[in-house]
Order: structure tokens, then sequence, then C-alpha cells
């Protein structure tokens, strides 16, 4: 049976230049090749090269229309919260993007309906039937809850606790009934406590093939090479980053250890970069293009946030590569991976700075991690198994959709229930 599937995408899948991105990439890119993909997405910026890259590699995928959100406005938030529940929700309230849905929803039979991200989650009211999938990757709130120690100030820690709890009461009505996807179990635990009538279902994450072909077999000699892969559009991830930054090559010269610090992610700011350009050996690459070759290059790759988006996705995506890999708790209780065998686990960023130079100087340990962890994705994070269970997932709610067929009638657009 082939499908007809309508994607809603807070974000514009191509350049895969982020883990949200890459997830629905390379989601569509496999589906498409056997059922009929459209898609609606917002976007900042869409050049017309990037767009034509895209359909190049999917050409299968028809793509209905591409929106740009509204400013993020403190007066955006306001819409969001008083309109939809959720502050950053407003900035994707679009009355074009609305009509598009509608009109799509009128005059295509769709079997699915995929919104991807928790600020999408106000379309679900536009489709009257029930196979509808909620691709929310992450239990928002316990996010923000588990990101309030990052916060180096009073007032960031209250704002991202005020923001938990706005989040999770938005999240317990919001997912009330429907299919909400996850990547890990422990998203999936954490949200059963207060949605319990919502079908919770973890798809994890793949991995691009393209990084199990590069494994590299021998660490650098000198200089030795950490690479930091963040989204430095996140202030915290950005405070997090820099913490470890000055403990790191304060210790790195201490020990006499010759190292190069490789920043690799979008959206630094001046300010930021002018922080890290004063510490040595410290490059702030932005996004590149071999970004699985700067990976693959590394000695060591440190993820030091608990927050920034796409956080999971990058560490796959070292581990991989069979690279050695530090993080915080939190995300490897997220991934399931064990501390010692797979990685090591650091929560404070005196344990960073230690455990970094530790590696850095027992290149046997490095290979040992890297190779463990490289066993773990390939085992449960490869390509083809991860997009059979997606399949699997829209058929199952497709094929209760249909035992259970809508009393709206989708052709006329009338009916449809707006937000």
């Amino acid at each position: 049976m082939t499908m007809k599937i309508l994607f809603l995408l807070q974000e514009f899948p191509y350049p895969p230049e982020n883990g949200f991105c890459w997830k629905v990439f390379s989601l569509l890119k496999e589906i498409s090749r056997k059922h009929e993909c459209h898609l609606l997405s917002f976007a900042d910026s869409l050049p017309e090269s990037s767009l034509q890259q895209f359909l190049d590699v999917c050409p299968m995928v028809k793509v209905l229309g591409v929106f740009l959100p509204r400013k993020a406005t403190f007066r955006a938030q306001l819409r969001g919260l008083f309109e939809v529940g959720l502050p950053s929700a407003g900035v994707y309230s679009v009355p074009e993007f609305r009509e598009a849905v509608r009109h799509a929803l009128a005059t295509t039979s769709y079997n699915v309906l995929h919104i991807d991200m928790i600020n999408l989650v106000q379309y679900a009211s536009l489709a009257s039937h029930s196979a509808i999938i909620l691709s929310v990757n992450d239990a928002v709130s316990l996010g923000y809850w588990n990101a309030v120690s990052e916060s180096p100030s009073l007032a960031g820690r209250v704002r991202r606790k005020v923001a938990s709890k706005i989040i999770a009461s938005y999240e317990g009505r919001a997912y009330r009934g429907r299919v909400v996807h996850v990547v890990s179990e422990v998203d999936r635990e954490y949200l059963r406590n207060f949605c319990s009538s919502a079908r919770i279902e973890v798809v994890p994450l793949a991995v691009d093939p393209t990084y199990f072909l590069r494994y590299p077999s021998e660490n650098h000699l000198d200089p030795k090479t950490v690479t930091i892969p963040a989204n430095f559009r996140v202030a915290d991830v950005c405070s997090s980053v820099l913490r470890f930054l000055e403990a790191i090559t304060c210790l790195a010269k201490s020990e006499k250890l010759n190292v190069v610090f490789k920043l690799v992610g979008p959206g630094a700011t001046p300010a930021f970069i002018r922080s890290v350009s004063g510490l040595e050996g410290v490059q702030y690459l932005g996004w590149v293009d071999d970004y699985v070759g700067t990976l693959a290059s590394s000695d060591l790759v440190v993820v030091p946030d608990r927050l920034g988006g796409g956080m999971k996705t990058r560490i796959l995506e070292a581990m991989a590569l069979g690279r050695p890999v530090l993080l915080t708790g939190i995300a490897a209780a997220t991934i399931g991976i064990n501390n010692a065998e797979h990685c090591l686990v650091c929560q404070t960023t005196g344990e960073f700075a230690q455990a970094a130079i530790y590696v850095l100087n027992n290149d046997a340990i490095g290979r040992q991690l890297g190779s463990a962890a490289r066993a773990f994705v390939l085992k449960r994070h490869s390509l083809e198994p991860v997009m059979e269970k997606w399949e699997a997932l829209y058929f199952s709610i497709a094929a209760v959709a249909q035992s259970d067929p809508p009393s709206t009638n989708l052709a006329n657009p009338s009916l449809l229930k707006a937000p």
C-alpha cells in the first residue's frame, strides 16, 4: 500500500545542518521512495539553490509551500501564550500557513499528517481525522527543567523553571488522545506521567550512513584536536561551552598539552566569538561543509550542554565515527549509553576539563571508548531499521484512522476546525 503523507515542518530540512533538519531530511529521503510525501514548512530564509538541492536529492517530495515565521518578539510570545498556550508557538501562528494547511487537507486525502516539533502542534486541530502523529522528539518541559542549572543567574534559573511548568501544562493538554513521537524511553516515561491518554511512541534517531564509512583508526599525535559541536544560537549552550573552554585551555597549558579546539555549529553571536577568540587554540568555525570530516579528524568530541537543539544527533554522529565523547549524565540517559563503556559522563565544568585531559593523554582509552560507542550506534541507530520503524508507525496510525472514519468531510474546507 502506498500512503500519502503531509509533513508540517518548523524548519526546512535542507541543508541538514542541525539535528532537527537531519531527522526530517533522512525521513523524507527514505519514505518518499515508497510513499507520496508533501510538505509545508517554515524557514527564516531559503535560497533557491537550497530548495533545488533538496529537490535534487528528494525528487519525489512535493513542496507545497515555504513560509516566513513571525519575528521572535515579546508580542509574538504573548500571542503564543494566550492564543495557543505556548509562548514559542506564537512565532509560528501564521494565517497564510494555516490556510495552506487547510487547502492541502481539503484537496488531498492524506493517510497520515506528520506534524514536526511542539510549536506546530497547534495545527493538529485543522485535521478532523485521527491519523496524526506529533513528532515532538523530546519531552520539551523536561529539557527546560534539566537546563535550570545551566543558567548562570538566578533570574535565568527562574525563567527556566517557569518555562518548564508552562510547557508541561501545554504538553498535558495538547497531547491528550494523540499519537506522540519521541526519540528516547526517558522522554516517553516522563510524558506518560501526565499524558496518560496519549499514545507515546519511541522511534530512535537515525545516523547518516556516511558516518559509518568515515572511521579513522589512528589518533593524531600533535596537536590533539577537540571538537565541540553545538547550536550556538542558544545562550545557555554558549555559556556551558565558554566555561568549559576557559577551564580546559588553562588545564592544557599547565599540562603542556598542545590542543586545538574547534567549535562547529551555527548561530554564534559576535560577543561569543570575541570571548572565545581570546582563548589559546580555540577556533570558531561556524557551520562547515565537511562536517563528517571535521568530526572524524577529532581526538575527542565534547558536548557540555543539556538543552541545545539536536544534541542527541551530534552525540550519535560522533559515536558512529568511533570518536570518544564527553557528555552530561542527562544526555547519556536519554540516549541509553553507559558511563565508562560508551562515553565518559561529566556533570561539572571541572569534571569535563579533567576528563578531556585524561582522554587526550591516553589514546588507548579513547580508542576503547570510541569502538564501543560505534558498535552501539551501528546496532540501534542505523538508517534502515529506523526507517522501517517509521513506516510501520505510519501504517499503524493510518489503519486506526481507517477503522474509525471521521465524521467531518475533509473535501469541504468550511467544515475544518480552526485552532
